[in-house]
């Protein structure tokens, strides 16, 4: 027998061999001395042989574990210059980036850590919030021409810190920097790189340090999408690309500033908007595979100006994860364009992606609420509108609570919502809580109340990026109350019904889409099992079967 195949310290062994060792000592003279000393070395080995097979066992590589999940804290400033703030925003930025193109990581959005700087929380109450199993923190600190980064890398379990380690550059060359951090801390993790993620760390967005910094300004700035902010991102992206016409990943966030601001503060810019196709196209020639070009390029195929083609924007979309998996705001438009053509399941799932790399995107989980009053789940979606603040989007907020009420017959309960909007906002973005005042009243009966509410929201709609041209949702829901309007609720007594849905949409329709490629709510007479409907008149949706159809079709890209 192998003594390794024996348990440590089997002190009964042991003893038979000393045992045997006196005996043999004893028996003979020096001769068996000899032979006695021959099997100690024998015995000795073999213990020797056990313990380190042993150990071996003991410290075998234990088996490949899933995709970690972690979180990027923002780096500290400890030089005490405000101005080298950007700095260490910069080193943040471009070690969630770097870490967020491997497959193998779930790495937080940087909007979710953004608030944590200077925290003194515990790792593991951090951990826990954000729903990763570890941190990297550090500090930043720059003297004359040299940089220090140190860097940690926390257990979140434990607080435990199972890494460390210092990097000093000196000189200009801080991408090289940022470059040897990044393999830092992929090293520490024991994450293998490919051909394409090794190309992808070496590779620099641009040679000029003052671009790359505004570039990082203008991203901070482009996530918060509001008109203020928008302007001086576009005012920064600009001013990088003037001084590196070279410099693709800025190009590919210009562009999507002035796709935010062509669908939500300029609609109808045409200058606006072939800015941004410029942008798109400089960034895709530049760097063909940049996560951030095919982003850019998505969002601004999936406008009304183009009639939101569906299946080149979600190709985008797809191109631009396969290149960044970490990409939380792809992820989250991909499930917008799923559940608006009826792909319910496969929008969720989206959604809750995006969530698991940016728990504070209270809009992606909105819209797990949405996914799944489309699916007739109203109890489930109120829990999710409810468990969100309503101050995100007051209108959006209260058209989908006010939608659902309705749809559980509690009609006391959606007035009371809607009354509370009204004597608390001036204005409702989209007109889309007018749209369910709109559908109240035709319930009731009153249909002079429904065609007054319907003009408001027709009104409140004009220039805003509706996925269906504007007014025809509107006039779909005075069709679909009046077919329902005796029964005094939306459910369940309209679940059974077939709809005439499309002579109601084709009313007053502005886009007039091609008759032999129906596309509208995702029903195509081409490949109707991607969106699970049998085949049936293109005129009538069951909405047993299709359940979009009787949801509010004028789901709005808000």
């Amino acid at each position: 027998d192998l003594p390794g195949a024996r348990p440590l310290g089997d002190a009964g062994r042991l003893a038979v061999d000393r045992h045997r060792e006196r005996e043999l000592a004893s028996a003979v003279g020096a001769e068996g001395e000899r032979a006695a000393l021959g099997e100690r070395v024998l015995v000795a080995g073999a213990v020797l042989l056990a313990v380190l097979g042993g150990l071996l066992w003991t410290f075998r590589p234990s088996s490949p574990r899933g995709p970690r999940a972690l979180a990027v804290l923002p780096f500290e400033n400890l030089a005490g210059d405000p101005a080298q703030n950007s700095l260490a925003d910069a080193i943040t930025e471009s070690l969630i980036t770097n870490l967020g193109r491997f497959s193998a990581l779930r790495v937080i959005a940087r909007g979710a850590v953004v608030g944590l700087a200077g925290t003194k929380e515990p790792a593991a109450k951090i951990g826990r919030s954000l729903g990763v199993d570890a941190l990297v923190t550090g500090a930043i600190q720059k003297s004359g021409d040299q940089l220090r980064v140190n860097v940690q890398l926390v257990d979140v379990a434990t607080g435990v810190q199972l890494w460390s380690a210092t990097f000093v550059q000196t000189g200009g060359n801080r991408f090289a920097l940022q470059d040897r951090v990044s393999r830092g801390v992929l090293s520490a993790l024991k994450i293998p790189l490919t051909a394409s993620e090794e190309k992808s760390l070496r590779t620099a967005p641009t040679s000029n340090l003052e671009a790359y910094d505004l570039y990082v300004r203008g991203r901070l700035r482009v996530r918060r999408e509001n008109p203020e902010d928008n302007a001086k991102a576009i005012d920064d992206f600009e001013k990088a690309v003037a001084l590196d016409p070279g410099f693709g990943a800025a190009y590919a966030e210009l562009a999507h500033a002035y796709g935010i601001k062509v669908f939500y503060f300029a609609p109808g810019d045409r200058s606006v908007a072939e800015k941004a196709a410029v942008a798109s196209e400089k960034a895709l020639s530049l760097d063909p595979d940049s996560a951030e070009a095919h982003y850019a390029k998505a969002l601004l195929l999936w406008t009304p100006a183009n009639q939101f083609p569906h299946e080149h924007a979600m190709q985008e979309y797809r191109r631009a994860l396969a290149l960044d998996p970490n990409n939380d705001d792809a992820h989250h438009k991909l499930g917008l364009i799923e559940a608006h053509i009826g792909l319910l399941d496969m929008a969720s799932s989206e959604f809750r992606v995006a969530l698991s790399i940016d728990p504070t995107n209270t809009l992606a989980r909105h819209r797990v609420g949405v996914a799944l009053l489309y699916q007739l789940r109203h109890a489930e979606a109120l829990a999710v509108f409810r468990d969100t603040p309503r101050d995100f989007n007051p209108s959006l907020w209260t058209y989908h609570v006010g939608w659902t009420l309705l749809s559980l017959g509690r009609k006391d309960e959606s007035a009371a919502t809607i009354a509370e909007f009204r004597r608390l906002e001036a204005k409702d973005r989209g007109g889309v809580v007018a749209s369910v005042e709109a559908i109240a009243a035709a319930l009731a009966g009153d249909a002079a109340s429904a065609e007054r509410a319907i003009a408001r929201a027709v009104e409140s709609g004009k220039g805003f990026g509706h996925f269906q041209p504007r007014g025809v949702r509107h006039r779909f829901r005075l069709r679909l109350a009046r077919t329902r309007g005796r029964s005094g609720s939306l459910a369940p007594h309209g679940i059974r019904k077939r709809i005439p849905v499309l002579p109601a949409l084709r009313e007053g329709s502005e886009s007039r889409p091609d008759p032999a490629q129906p596309r509208l709510l995702g029903v195509s007479r081409a490949a109707p099992e991607r969106v699970g409907e049998a085949a049936q008149s293109p005129n009538l949706i069951t909405s047993s079967r299709f359940s979009a159809a009787r949801c509010p079709p004028g789901a709005t890209q808000q």
